[in-house]
């Protein structure tokens, strides 16, 4: 079982073209590992500090269930080498930190899936990375088909996100496949190794059933046997699955037949199969699988060959990668499009990983090769001619040459293997290959050739070879596989156990006796009744519906009272599955669970949160929110909620009280408010914490707070015999958080109606206050400008009559400044009404305008009026006039003596007024609040006015059923278009 940490920063690649690469690139470098557990941990490791990491680590599990750092990696070679060269390996207890509930629930975890105060690794990585910023942090599983290997975690110091920890489980599910292919064959070297001395021998199918044979059958990976003639004497349930095909029936059927090609390519494939084995141990590639109902299936498989009753017979096992495949070879595909470029041969040579080349019909460079000299360092100098050969091995070059001169003097393909030095001085194998083009008239016009890196191939091979010399005698594959079954059990986390039809125990795994609280020995060929009496209840019925029908039942959620923990209920996601004998009969059943007891304790606590937020926030009453509140605590955690309010005085005032359930005749009422005495109550104000205590029953008071400031508390009683669970205080300092939270918004709902009630009120008096001195004033200017009028013409008279219309014009600015305050009040108040009548709103818009002719003359303004059509609609005349008045108003004081614009027109249903001036206009982070209260967008310094006149305008025409916007180009133009409904 293998188990990858990775802590990982670095400047992530965040566009997709990059992941892929970056995946590609991760994949080869696995692969051209050689095929041994630790050095796939150290390149696992190595290759993910880069682009994504800054540190990755990768752990095994001991005998002991902890974990082990079997490889490291830091950006900084320091501490890369602090983190391996330890004398005590560094190691993480079982289901500890992020690595723990990873591996614990088999799915990949971010670092918020751990409370903040938690670890997230090892003390002693955490000592060395003290000196280092803080890393976020995720870890997903190494997995298999049935099995998890490991897990993957990665941090760094910029926020991880659900992007990277999908990149990293495809990372981590490819590096899986290859460790559990190491894995498989180290075992295999370890038990040939036993066996030597001893000839191998698979159980015929007809032989007797065993344990052995039994957890073969129910194995996921397909296993099948076949004669020398290749007629299949034996197929477990998964092939027969796999394969599409009903129990009984891939027996006696030619092995060809199953092979989804032609006749002549599987003799072709067959031949070099039983030719591979002749040298060595076993043979293992992918195979293009035909199913029963025509479709393909692609399975990655191991052919050994053994003796069986003094005959060779051929073991092969089958594991599904067809959904592998395909998402390789689409991202080989995506890759490999991301890498065309404008230019089809050039930007060929540049973005692919192999080298590719080209020389003239002579066969010698003549011009530069950009692939050949990114791989072996050599400059155009060095290559050109036969200079290439110097980057060939010295012992390869006379081979390399002939072959060459044989190809450019035959014009035939040329093809070879040979070692080349690669830029830092290391030899790869290299294949190869340059095929000859041809102009149209057959002449030879150039060689192009690519090279591609084999030395993966290559090692494995020879550690093929090297394993055959070492081992002749092979154990059948399916001692192997059953050994590798009952260590894959044994290891496990997740707990396993196998049952006969008589329901009684046949192998139980270490995790499971651990769950049950007993030994693993005194489980075998007992019972469940009689090991479990307390949950044979609960599991028989699962258990006899597998036997009797044959159907799994996956994943069904139940809770128990823990064997080791006396009152504590856990809860567990169980498995049931049948395990079939060779007659495809059910012969047990197989058995699975994961406890989720944090996951369903975490569900139901957002539940529950999410059913508070809405009932709190439900209204704005302070008492029907507290009684919300109190219920809901009934409902879920309590017998009683009480909830008190401090007074003016600071006293605490009982607010609400909800029991469990009313008293009646046969249970009558008890004062459970007695079990929360006031003393403590008021002892709660001050308490930093809740107070949980017990006064015949537990109770937890408290503290309602919000804003600094304490409102009061809320105390909850427990049933009976039941005590507050940490995280139970926990939800209900969340949910007394929510409540106070809600009584504040309550209150200050409250007085925020209060404080507009009391605002609207003292608009609606100070206009009337400062309207009534207005008209006795304007009616003294009248007669004094009647008695000017009668007098001589002088100097003095016409001082006079200035200050007159002087007085007139701030009459009339206050009357106007008082009416819109007026208008603000009404509009507040919801009270403002109109009188529509029948207007016509091209000739309104003439006589507005004729008003401010005098006004545009004096501001050296030209003030011009354009009426297209005919808009008539039922409007109040004086309210469109005050609309038509504020926005002239405006055009003219902010036009700066330039044009301005009214424009009247009839759009389908709508009339559409437009105003603009070419003044100083208005700035972009202005323009969406000028039609707010009080708003303004120039300096009350340089213009006058109280900032109501556009929201009253706003407030008139949507009023109507209408629209205004505004646009604004500063010191260029703006524009103000009202668009009113011309239905009657």
């Amino acid at each position: 079982m293998g188990f990858a940490a990775l802590i990982s920063d670095a400047t992530p690649v965040r566009h997709a073209p990059g992941r892929l690469q970056w995946l590609s690139d991760a994949s080869r470098a696995l692969m051209e590992t050689r095929l041994e557990p630790q050095a796939l941990l150290r390149t696992l490791a190595r290759f993910s500090v880069g682009p994504f990491a800054e540190l990755a680590a990768v752990f095994c599990p001991a005998e002991d269930a902890s974990l082990v750092l079997h490889a490291a990696q830091h950006v900084t070679p320091p501490l890369t080498e602090a983190l391996q060269v330890r004398a005590t390996p560094i190691r993480l207890a079982p289901c500890e930190g992020l690595p723990g509930l990873a591996i614990q629930t088999g799915r990949a975890q971010l670092d918020t899936a751990l409370p903040p105060e938690a670890d997230r690794l090892p003390a002693e990585m955490l000592a060395l990375l003290e000196r280092h910023p803080p890393l976020s942090m995720l870890a997903v599983p190494l997995r298999v088909p049935g099995a998890v290997l490991g897990v993957l975690a990665v941090g760094r110091e910029v926020p991880l996100t659900e992007e990277d920890l999908d990149l990293f489980q495809e990372l981590a599910d490819r590096a899986a496949f290859r460790l559990h292919d190491a894995r498989l064959l180290e075992a295999a070297q370890h038990s040939r190794k036993k066996a030597e001395g001893r000839p191998a021998r698979l159980p015929l199918p007809s032989e007797e059933p065993t344990l052995h044979t039994r957890i073969l059958e129910s194995l996921a990976e397909g296993v099948s046997v076949t004669d020398g003639q290749g007629t299949v004497r034996y197929a477990n349930p998964a092939l027969e699955r796999l394969l599409g095909y009903a129990p009984g029936e891939l027996l006696g059927q030619h092995v060809s037949s199953l092979y989804d090609a032609a006749a002549e390519d599987f003799l072709l494939r067959a031949t070099a199969v039983r030719d591979a084995l002749k040298t060595q141990e076993e043979w293992t590639g992918e195979w293009l699988n035909l199913r029963k109902d025509g479709t393909s299936v692609m399975t990655r498989v191991r052919i050994t060959a053994t003796e069986l009753d003094g005959a060779r017979h051929w073991v092969s096992v089958h594991q599904d990668v067809t959904a592998q495949v395909r998402t390789i070879r689409k991202v080989e595909a995506l890759a490999t499009e991301l890498r065309q470029g404008e230019e089809r041969y050039r930007s060929l040579v540049e973005a692919t990983s192999e080298i590719v080349w080209n020389t003239p019909p002579s066969g010698q460079f003549t011009t530069k090769q950009p692939g050949w000299s990114a791989f072996t360092g050599q400059r155009f100098e060095e290559l050109k001619g036969w200079g290439w050969l110097e980057a060939v091995h010295p012992e390869d070059r006379a081979l390399s040459r002939r072959a060459w001169d044989e190809a450019v003097h035959n014009r035939t393909t040329y093809q070879v293997e040979h070692r080349m030095r690669r830029h830092d001085g290391v030899y790869r194998y290299m294949q190869g290959r340059a095929v000859p083009v041809k102009n149209e008239d057959g002449t030879l016009r150039e060689w192009i050739g690519i090279h591609r890196d084999i030395t993966a191939r290559i090692e494995v091979e020879q550690a093929l070879r090297q394993s055959a010399e070492r081992e002749r005698q092979a154990r059948g594959e399916t001692e192997r596989a059953l050994a590798l079954v009952d260590s894959l059990v044994a290891a496990s986390p997740v707990s396993f156990a196998l049952l006969d039809t008589q329901l009684r125990y046949l192998k139980v795994n270490p995790a499971l006796a651990r769950i049950n609280g007993v030994p693993e020995d005194e489980h075998v060929g007992h019972s469940v009744r009689e090991v479990l009496p307390m949950v044979w209840g609960e599991v028989e019925k699962p258990l006899r519906h597998v036997l009797e029908t044959g159907e799994p039942l996956i994943n069904q959620e139940n809770s128990t009272e823990s064997s080791t923990h006396p009152g504590v209920i856990r809860h567990y996601l169980s498995s049931y599955f049948p395990v079939k004998g060779s007659d495809g009969e059910v012969a047990g059943v197989g058995t699975t669970f994961i406890e989720v007891t944090d996951q369903v304790k975490a569900r139901r606590q957002l539940a529950l949160l999410a059913e508070a937020g809405q009932r709190v926030f439900a209204s704005l009453d302070e008492k029907e929110t507290l009684e919300q509140v109190a219920r809901l605590m009934v409902e879920t955690l309590a017998e009683g909620c009480l909830v008190d309010l401090l007074d003016e005085q600071g006293r605490l005032e009982q607010a609400v009280a909800i029991p469990h359930k009313p008293a009646t005749a046969h249970e009558p009422y008890r004062d459970w408010t007695l079990n929360a005495p006031l003393e403590r109550r008021h002892e709660a104000l001050g308490a930093d914490r809740p107070l949980v205590f017990r006064e015949g029953r537990a109770v937890c008071i408290l503290p309602l707070r919000v804003r600094g400031r304490t409102l009061g508390t809320m105390s909850v009683v427990a049933p009976p015999s039941r005590a507050f669970h940490p995280d139970e205080v926990g939800l209900l300092e969340e949910l007394a958080s929510r409540a106070a939270v809600a009584i504040d918004h309550a209150r200050l709902h409250t007085a925020l109606q209060k404080a507009i009630q009391v605002r609207d009120e003292f608009l609606s008096v100070a206009s009337h206050e400062l309207k009534t001195p207005l008209t006795p004033l304007s009616i003294k200017l009248q007669v004094l400008a009647r008695e000017v009028a009668q007098q001589p013409d002088t100097p003095f008279t016409r001082r006079v009559q200035g200050y007159i219309d002087t007085g007139r014009k701030q009459i009339s600015k206050l009357t106007e400044l008082i009416g819109d305050l007026l208008d603000v009040s009404r509009i507040g108040a919801g009270r403002l009404q109109l009188a529509r009548t029948e207007v016509d709103l091209g000739a309104l818009a003439r006589e507005v305008a004729s008003r401010f002719e005098p006004a545009a003359a004096l501001a050296g303004s030209t003030l011009s009026v354009r009426v297209e059509h005919a808009c008539v609609g039922s409007w109040d005349a004086a309210r469109i006039e005050q609309v038509l008045t504020n926005l002239l108003d405006n055009a003219l004081k902010y036009g700066f003596g330039r044009p301005v614009s009214l424009h009247v027109r009839a759009e389908a249903e709508r009339a559409v007024v437009a105003v603009m001036d070419q003044g100083i206009g208005i700035e972009p982070t202005h323009l969406s609040r000028i039609f707010e209260r009080f708003e303004r967008a120039v300096s009350e310094r340089h213009y006058g006015g109280l900032g109501l006149g556009l929201y009253i305008t706003r407030e008139l025409v949507q009023a109507h059923g209408g629209t205004i916007r505004v646009e604004s180009e500063p010191n260029v133009r703006t524009l103000f278009t009202v668009e009113l409904p011309l239905a009657r």
